[in-house]
């Protein structure tokens, strides 16, 4: 039978030329429009993010003057910001650590404030992009959980931090953070976990507290002293305080284990207000500024909503597909849109894992959107598309399991869909689908070994216990035969699509990449990521039986990416990694390994990922933690192509099977993107060429009238040939199969 990726390669031009000659018309087209293809893609080679998207949110905050802005933190330090009520986001930095609380300034968007572990305050004064440290008087190593800017006079912040190595509590400056002082009289608790102004003076502030008695704190003097104010409070961590800018006298507080509190009498007695409440443990808690007797609450069973001020609470979940909700935030001039903050639970192999983001509420939390385009803090090691329907794609991210999306990206399903139950070890390297039931799955995994499903990801099944699994290859033509290599025990294979596992003689650490063989399937690289005299290229004419080393002219031996041109085999592609003394490089052999040259010179780049673009072998994709090179001429010559990119660190590539002027991208932290380029080689053809080529190219579908060894002979041919000579010869190849019909009115069309 014809190798399945050549046949897929042949098919995809046969359907371009077929589909054309029933409806042909009178202008030029693109035949990559004609033939069935994937999601639509902009042509303009600028790469963009189609997730999946989810972050682990720490911190949300809404602009008061201008609330269409609205930012949010992750625990792992990075800071996003929409422009657009949330609709879409975009990292404008990362600052490595747990970001705990935002404020952003009441007249200045551009200004704000965020508060760190270790780090304590950091300051933007541009929107976000570049953060300063402002940490002069704050004291041992200070964990900032909550900061407060006073409205009537910005340059005065208060800071409340945890009590650590030292002394925590309140710290105030009044010069924008240049210098802060302690501001502690009275208040021995020391860890302040939230603030609130009184509406009408902001020399009153009230503090929650955290250990110890978990007290709430009032100073009337603009911090200078602290008075507790726990009477029927005691014993609680308070989470959130928020005031009725109504009635200030009323004083709500979200506490950990006793609900939600209501205060009448400016915080001297308090009292429980849990009925309907789903759980005493309350992580954030909002007020409506028009109507302060709605209020809503959230923590582990979702969110809750009071018309009464907390008599009477209501669950508020329609939609939201992540119930741990630890953030709220609300817009200040339309207060029926609802901010939630959801964290990602950790439970990949089970049913209880879900993704955490920004969900948006427009009508008062009747109903919920999952609103993170642009929130994608994911490293995505894998990207698979199923070669019969280019909308089925899957992401290995490392750290939260499998992604599926079945819409081309516009959608994604995790474990909250049940895609990994059993897929025990979230740590993704490797996909393979099987090229005859979509269904039936294996992946690499970081530490767990080899999964399998047979049910695209309801249930997994751990087919190869244990290892750092790298890269899992099938053979195109006996594709029950798959090969794995492994960092600690080499090449491994399987002979009944995956399900049981064997050791080849190839054993060598720290094996990474491997290629094989379109045409001669039997015949295997792989690639050792290690000095001499291990490191280098090895091969494998007979299935992996014997291994010979083919590494001559490779001057780094520590190899990362290997590719084969499937249009001819005997070129191969190897990218090594830089040592102390050996700059990194791709090299290139035009023997199927006996000689390799070095073929990227111009600059030290250490490939992660090579491509060759399945129709024109000139073509090669290249990827590391700088970005993605493209070589239009076999390697001679290289540039970066990082338009529109967030993360340039790019560990995983793909081609759309169906059409491969669309290529997507893993990286490091912003999970997927992807891009789509222009087909030169039909933007210069005449109407006529065209239609002659249309018209000539009706292959029969009789596989007895097909011959699978001339096609791929010319398909071969076509793309060692210059563009002015492509059509004639495809007319002179097309004229050829015309004549040797026989009984045409008797053939099967492909169609």
């Amino acid at each position: 039978m014809f190798p399945q990726k050549a046949k897929s390669l042949f098919f995809y031009l046969f359907l371009v030329l077929n589909f054309g000659c029933k409806n042909m018309q009178p202008t030029a087209m693109d035949p990559m429009e004609m033939m069935p293809t994937g999601p639509d893609v902009p042509r303009d080679g600028m790469w963009r993010s189609i997730g999946p998207y989810g972050i682990d949110v720490t911190a949300l905050a809404v602009c008061p003057s201008q609330p269409n802005v609205v930012m949010t933190a992750t625990n792992m330090g990075e800071i996003y910001k929409s422009e657009d009520s949330g609709q879409s986001w975009r990292r404008t930095a990362n600052v490595s650590i747990i970001v705990h609380t935002l404020a952003i300034h009441p007249t200045n968007p551009m200004i704000a404030y965020a508060g760190q572990d270790f780090t304590g305050v950091i300051k933007t004064e541009d929107g976000g992009v570049t953060w300063t440290t402002i940490n002069n008087g704050l004291q041992f190593d200070p964990f900032v959980w909550s900061l407060l800017i006073d409205p009537a006079n910005p340059d005065v912040v208060f800071a409340g931090s945890f009590r650590s190595l030292g002394q925590g509590g309140v710290y105030k400056t009044t010069n924008g953070g240049q210098s802060w002082q302690n501001s502690n009289t009275g208040m021995p608790d020391g860890s302040v976990l939230s603030m609130a102004f009184h509406p009408d003076s902001s020399n009153v502030i009230y503090a929650g507290t955290f250990q110890g008695t978990g007290t709430i704190y009032k100073s009337t003097d603009s911090g200078a002293t602290w008075t507790a104010m726990n009477m029927g409070i005691v014993g609680n961590n308070i989470f959130e305080i928020v005031v009725d800018p109504l009635q200030p006298n009323t004083l709500y507080a979200a506490t950990q284990t006793g609900g939600v509190f209501v205060s009448s009498n400016g915080g001297v007695n308090w009292q429980q207000v849990n009925t309907g409440l789903g759980r005493l443990d309350v992580r954030a808690l909002v007020i409506d500024p028009l109507n302060p007797a709605t209020l809503y609450a959230s923590g582990a069973a979702g969110i809750f909503k009071t018309t009464n001020g907390g008599q009477n609470w209501q669950a508020s979940n329609n939609s939201l597909t992540n119930s741990v909700i630890v953030k709220l935030a609300i817009d200040p001039s339309q207060p029926d849109r609802v901010y939630a903050g959801a964290v990602g639970t950790s439970n990949v192999g089970g049913r209880g894992s879900f993704l955490g983001g920004i969900f948006v509420s427009d009508n008062g939390g009747n109903s919920w959107q999952f609103s993170s385009v642009g929130l994608a803090s994911r490293d995505v090691r894998a990207i698979a598309i199923d070669p019969q329907d280019p909308f089925l794609i899957y992401a290995g991210t490392f750290g939260r399991g499998l992604f599926q999306s079945t819409d081309g990206g516009l959608t994604w399903n995790s474990a909250v869909e049940s895609i990994n139950l059993g897929l025990d070890n979230p740590q993704v390297l490797d996909i393979e689908i099987d090229p005859d039931d979509n269904r039936s799955l294996v992946v690499a995994t970081f530490a767990g070994g080899i999964y399998k499903t047979d049910d695209a990801g309801t249930n997994w099944r751990n087919v190869r216990r244990g290892g750092r699994f790298q890269e899992i290859v099938r053979d195109p033509v006996s594709t029950n035969i798959l090969y794995a290599t492994a960092f600690a025990e080499g090449v491994l294979k399987s002979t009944d699509n995956g399900d049981t596992w064997t050791q080849t003689t190839f054993s060598i650490q720290r094996t990474f990449p491997m290629a094989i063989d379109p045409v001669n399937p039997s015949t295997i690289y792989v690639g050792v990521n290690f000095p001499e005299p291990d490191g280098g290229v090895y091969k494998s004419t007979d299935g992996g039986a014997t291994w010979d080393k083919k590494s001559t002219g490779i001057t780094n031996s520590l190899i990362r990416a290997l590719a084969v041109d499937p249009q001819n085999p005997n070129v191969l592609f190897a990218g090594s990694l830089r040592t102390s003394s050996v700059p990194p490089g791709i090299f290139k052999t035009t023997d199927g390994g006996e000689n390799w040259q070095k073929v990227q010179t111009s600059f030290e780049f250490e490939p992660f990922v090579i491509l060759i673009h399945p129709m024109n072998s000139n073509e090669i994709y290249s990827s590391n933690l700088e970005g993605i090179l493209k070589s239009p001429d076999g390697g001679v010559s290289w540039q970066l192509i990082n338009d529109g990119l967030i993360s340039t660190a790019v560990l995983a590539m793909a081609f759309d099977p169906t059409n491969p002027n669309i290529v997507y991208a893993g990286t490091r932290g912003d999970a997927v993107f992807r891009v789509g380029f222009q087909d030169t080689f039909w933007e210069d053809r005449s109407d006529k060429e065209i239609f002659q080529v249309l018209r000539l190219l009706n292959l029969p579908k009789t596989d007895e009238m097909l011959d699978y060894t001339r096609v791929q002979e010319i398909f071969k041919e076509v793309a060692e040939k210059p563009p002015a000579q492509i059509v004639p010869h495809l007319l002179a190849a097309g004229e050829e199969w015309r004549n040797g019909r026989q009984q045409e009115e008797t053939l099967l069309w492909w169609f």
